[in-house]
């Protein structure tokens, strides 16, 4: 566990939580995974975190790139919040951009387009295994399409940012040089794209029966 996981709070302090957390989600039986989860996690928040890394296809997070946090203070419940952004908005290593990552991305046998067999999370995959849980998402993802992640809201705020930073661009490419046939204006219309590929791809992603938009 030292190897592979860096504490940044309580350094002195034991790893015994984490591999407790740990070790129970992997080998709980299937009865108990509903319980345990809403004994342990902060459930609405660890559903939010996976519906947005998902409508901007934040797929480095499954396996790294993520802080798991622990409110060892009030509730001792477990939550995820993301660190490191670079390949979001269905960016990957060969620099394209790709709407059509599974709705799942993260659950065994879910890697989406680009992704190993091996790229899943066993926390995601347990959860999300359970049926009251996954309608759980699928209704947030539901209402969050609708309300949040819509092309209004995202092309305005694409706009914002690109009004405070296109006059620095030519010194950007001037000091790291050019990738390939990157263009600026080109990407800032890509993103656009993105998010009306994205938000089409999902909705088309939802099981038609889910039409309880409220979380339980």
């Amino acid at each position: 566990y030292r190897q592979t996981y860096q504490k940044e709070t309580n350094v002195n302090e034991p790893f015994d939580d984490l591999i407790a957390m740990i070790e129970e989600v992997n080998t709980i039986p299937d009865s108990r995974v509903y319980d345990y989860f809403i004994q342990h996690f902060q459930v609405e928040n660890f559903i939010d975190y996976l519906v947005v890394n998902a409508c901007i296809s934040n797929w480095d997070s499954i396996v790294k790139n993520h802080f798991a946090l622990q409110d060892s203070a009030l509730t001792g419940k477990w939550e995820f919040i993301p660190w490191d952004l670079d390949r979001t908005w269905g960016e990957f290593p060969d620099w394209n951009l790709y709407a059509n990552q599974d709705i799942l991305a993260g659950v065994r046998r879910h890697p989406g387009p680009q992704l190993g067999s091996d790229w899943w999370n066993r926390v995601q995959d347990r959860f999300l295994n359970n049926s009251t849980f996954l309608t759980m998402y699928y209704n947030r993802m539901r209402q969050f399409l609708r309300t949040q992640f819509t092309e209004e809201r995202m092309n305005a705020r694409i706009d914002e940012i690109d009004a405070s930073i296109r006059d620095e661009t030519p010194l950007e490419k001037k000091i790291h040089g050019l990738h390939g046939t990157w263009n600026y204006i080109n990407e800032v219309e890509n993103l656009k794209k993105y998010v009306r590929d994205r938000r089409e791809f999902l909705f088309q992603s939802l099981p038609v029966d889910v039409e309880n938009w409220q979380l339980h």
